[in-house]
């Protein structure tokens, strides 16, 4: 699926997700990046679920084609697809989608949005959402055409006012979900007597730090004859384990108006040292740089920093039928610090700013694709039995792969997720990063690879990012 090239591949069927329900607490403000509130992050009473109606609006004469920009097929959209084959029969109507690669994706639809044949609506993921395409100009405001005071985006109300523009809303939030897991080969552990260390042990005696999981990715370095690494402690995917501090790296407040630029923050620095002590540039060579999964279910490295939907997507399949699949949360930073929990925003569909938009017909699709999946919540990998209006209109059952997921991981994650000393966070520097281009990699490098200090590092860095964030605000 191509959505798994990036990190939106926590996506699963959308049956599934009509079976989640509330599970975590998330009050705790860590500076900007704090914003749900109350003890619930989605709608937490099935009986207000299920009191709101169906949306639906008079198409009498409007032309029933919904064009879409996208990377994929809506067959392929696991997340939104199921949902729009129930749109299109519902309102008889059709969706349209034109494909582009992801790597060109911004670069193509700016050339439509000039040309002024764009299609209606944009797919956008979470990690390239905020703010370029509002400083560029390819959206327009979704505001005249949705009402989003009513009880469907009561949810996320708090997401809505985070990512306003001027006073407009841009991005129809559709939830928030976590993004992410660090997952152990419990065989490994216990072959290297380490059965009584795992991360999850560690965490539940609350003993789960950064010092604590270097230790650990050193314990499994093994070299051939020709001392080149053949076996790693830690592999990872994307920018994750800079979440442990719980500092937003860079943000571009709401509105536009400032930005913050925290590369140059002590909690920061630590970690990239820390890291920096088991990179294959500077340390042990414990963290490996070579693809993630390959090497974590070859058993070539002991842990992984891996996202949510591998519990759910078959990725890992194996390792839970033979139950040495381990799950746990990322590690705190040191004993003085909580454990962070950084949750990503699903930021729906932007409004192509082109004349001629199917404004009408956009407008129902975002509010029923927001009825169709009202009670999911920040545990999309954890079935539960929770009814909402379009699992009870439609009969919805859940897929066969919602059965990977033990019961004891289920209730661990659960538990973790509800915990209140588990203090949950945003992080918006994905995406600037993302937006940035070239500058991805040397970011990367600087993180992971480890060829430099990073005290060296971060003075090249700092002033590259000054000059990305000024240019994305007023």
């Amino acid at each position: 699926m191509k959505r798994n090239l990036f990190i939106r591949t926590f996506a699963l069927v959308i049956a599934i997700l009509m079976l989640f329900s509330a599970c975590g607490k998330t009050d705790g403000p860590v500076g900007q990046s704090s914003q749900p509130t109350g003890s619930n992050t989605n709608v937490g009473d099935a009986n207000d679920i299920m009191s709101i109606p169906m949306p639906t609006r008079d198409l009498s004469n409007n032309d029933k084609v919904l064009t879409v920009f996208s990377w994929t097929t809506m067959q392929e959209n696991n997340f939104d697809g199921v949902a729009a084959s129930y749109f299109e029969k519902e309102f008889g109507v059709k969706i349209e989608v034109t494909i582009v690669n992801q790597f060109d994706y911004w670069a193509d639809y700016a050339k439509m949005v000039a040309a002024g044949n764009a299609p209606d609506i944009i797919d956008t993921e979470y990690f390239s959402f905020w703010p370029l395409p509002i400083t560029r100009n390819l959206y327009q405001p979704w505001d005249d055409v949705i009402d989003f005071s009513t009880p469907l985006w009561a949810d996320v109300q708090d997401l809505l006012e985070r990512y306003e523009w001027d006073g407009n809303t841009y991005y129809p939030i559709l939830g928030r979900f976590v993004p992410s897991f660090l997952y152990y080969n419990k065989a490994m552990f216990k072959n290297y007597g380490l059965e009584d260390k795992t991360p999850r042990i560690l965490y539940e005696n609350d003993e789960w730090t950064l010092d604590n999981l270097l230790y650990l990715a050193n314990q499994f370095v093994e070299k051939n004859n020709k001392n080149e690494i053949v076996q790693h402690g830690l592999v990872h995917m994307s920018y994750e384990p800079i979440r442990i501090t719980g500092v937003p790296v860079f943000e571009v407040a709401a509105g536009g108006e400032s930005y913050t630029n925290n590369l140059k923050d002590p909690k920061i620095a630590k970690l990239m040292n820390g890291m920096q002590s088991i990179s294959p540039g500077m340390g042990t060579g414990a963290w490996s740089e070579r693809d993630c999964n390959p090497m974590f279910t070859s058993g070539r490295s002991a842990m992984a920093f891996a996202f949510a939907n591998n519990l759910t997507d078959g990725v890992y399949a194996d390792f839970m039928n033979d139950d040495i699949l381990g799950i746990a949360p990322y590690p705190k930073l040191d004993n003085e610090s909580p454990y962070y929990c950084t949750l990503v925003v699903d930021p729906g569909y932007g409004l192509s700013n082109v004349e001629g938009v199917n404004k009408e017909l956009a407008g129902l699709y975002i509010e029923y694709l927001k009825w169709f999946k009202l009670g999911e919540n920040i545990c999309r990998e954890i079935p539960t039995s929770v009814n909402n209006p379009a699992k009870e209109k439609y009969n919805l059952k859940p897929v066969s792969r919602a059965a990977y997921i033990s019961e004891e991981d289920t209730k661990f994650i659960n538990d973790y997720l509800s915990d209140e000393n588990v203090v949950m966070t945003y992080n918006d520097y994905q995406g600037i990063l993302t937006q940035a281009g070239g500058d991805v990699g040397l970011f990367k490098d600087a993180i992971f690879y480890g060829y430099r200090p990073w005290s060296s590092y971060v003075e090249e860095l700092y002033p590259k990012y000054e000059g990305i964030l000024k240019s994305l605000v007023k």
